[in-house]
């Protein structure tokens, strides 16, 4: 899951480090792994905001390979804002409180059908808002995709194993040589 991490994490700072948006909504400085950090908000050094975090939660791993396996995943996106002004109607600073959905926005046009080596294709599921922090919005974005772990797909966990011939009246005696990748002999040849 650490690929699909990273490559999120990768395409939000290109993306919404933009001097437009820069200038907009200011820096994303904090693209970190959800941890429930707005638990203990009060009690970490402080986050500069915007700030988002990436949760990746896969229910169940299918195995499609020899070591590799796909999994159904949701990718939640954190969305971490300060709340700038009031949104009511008739507020006079009604536009400077909407700046979170257009953020929002940004953020979704940033990772709509985003893909990498690792992942399909993203899809926003839903949204959620969570307000119960003192000055804070964590809009919580939820988006499907397929995640592919080859990890155990580690190259030198695997063996080739030379074809031998039984000679059926020395069974007994039958070693099967193992070299591992050929790399130790490279003069063996192995098919």
């Amino acid at each position: 899951m650490r690929p699909t991490y990273e490559n999120i994490a990768n395409q939000l700072d290109l993306l919404l480090n933009k001097t437009a948006i820069v200038k907009k909504f200011g820096a994303l400085d904090h693209i970190d792994v959800w941890n429930n950090q707005l638990a203990f908000w009060s009690e970490t050094d402080p986050i500069p905001l915007p700030a988002i975090f990436v949760s990746i939660q896969v229910p169940i791993w299918e195995t499609s390979g020899r070591n590799t396996q796909k999994g159904q995943a949701v990718v939640g996106i954190h969305v971490v804002q300060q709340v700038l002004a009031s949104t009511h109607f008739k507020s006079s600073d009604k536009a400077k409180g909407l700046l979170k959905f257009d953020y929002l926005c940004e953020v979704h046009i940033a990772l709509q059908g985003f893909s990498g080596p690792a992942h399909t294709a993203m899809h926003r599921n839903n949204t959620i808002a969570d307000e119960s922090h003192d000055g804070l919005i964590d809009h919580v974005m939820n988006y499907s995709t397929t995640i592919t772990d080859n990890s155990a797909d580690d190259q030198r966990n695997l063996v080739d194993v030379a074809p031998v011939e039984l000679d059926e009246q020395n069974d007994q005696n039958l070693v099967i040589p193992v070299i591992p990748n050929n790399e130790a002999f490279p003069e063996i040849k192995t098919s």
